[in-house]
């Protein structure tokens, strides 16, 4: 999907800047990085959730005890300012849609009626999922879907959880909160995580657990028998016109 047209590929650009920029935390620095999350931002409602480590790396830079009193307040307000760029994204593209569509939340209206996609609550989601499981035929490609639908989309939540305490916090956070709000808005139907996998992939810091666990020869072993045989088979399906995620 990094190659397809969708928009996956420029948010985990974008986002893996934003994290180098505040790694470094030059006064630049933070604006460049509220620039590029206005970026993001447009390119999916996810990007605002990348304020979430731009807070807690600004709290780093200047609030903890040992950096609280190396910076004047200039410095301090000018690098928590950028900030406000991730949210004013979607206010500016609420304001376009506004005046070229007539209606602002037009996004919103048109995922409910054409994708039934809706807001609920997570193990909502998990429940809809197995319920059309177990209401359909074993071997029906509904079936087939949700199980793949569901394996992809839960093992990147489990390959977070086990390797939470790997990861800085900003990471683990970032990851975390694009996984639950991925997963809060599924399809009202008989596949209700249709693109959860695909929308995982914005989770980056979870790759980034798997390199650190690649590092183990066994694991390394075990994760490149079934990686490349499964984006071979992906690919196929996809170049195909077969609906993959």
């Amino acid at each position: 999907f990094f190659f397809a047209g969708y928009t996956e590929s420029l948010f985990v650009l974008f986002s893996v800047a934003i994290f180098l920029l505040l790694r470094r935390g030059k006064p630049l620095d933070w604006w460049f990085a509220g620039g590029i999350g206005f970026l993001a931002t447009l390119t999916r409602s996810t990007g605002v959730l990348l304020s979430i480590p731009f807070f807690i790396m600004y709290v780093r830079h200047f609030w903890v005890p040992a950096k609280r009193d190396q910076n004047s307040w200039l410095q301090k307000i000018n690098a928590l300012a950028p900030i406000v760029l991730f949210p004013l994204a979607i206010l500016a593209y609420m304001a376009y849609l506004g005046f070229t569509k007539g209606n602002p939340f037009i996004v919103q209206s048109e995922e409910a009626a054409y994708w039934h996609r809706h807001f609920a609550l997570l193990w909502i989601t998990y429940a809809n999922t197995i319920q059309s499981l177990v209401t359909h035929p074993l071997f029906s490609m509904v079936v087939v879907k949700n199980l793949l639908d569901i394996t992809f989309t839960t093992l990147p939540i489990v390959v977070l959880i086990v390797g939470w305490k790997r990861l800085p916090l900003h990471y683990s956070l970032f990851a975390a909160a694009v996984m639950v709000f991925s997963l809060s808005f599924p399809l009202l139907n008989i596949t209700p995580l249709t693109s959860q996998p695909r929308y995982m992939m914005a989770a980056f810091p979870v790759i980034v657990l798997l390199a650190l666990w690649g590092k183990r020869p066994r694991f390394d072993q075990f994760f490149m028998s079934l990686g490349p045989p499964l984006l071979v088979l992906n690919t196929v399906l996809f170049v195909s016109h077969y609906w993959v995620a």
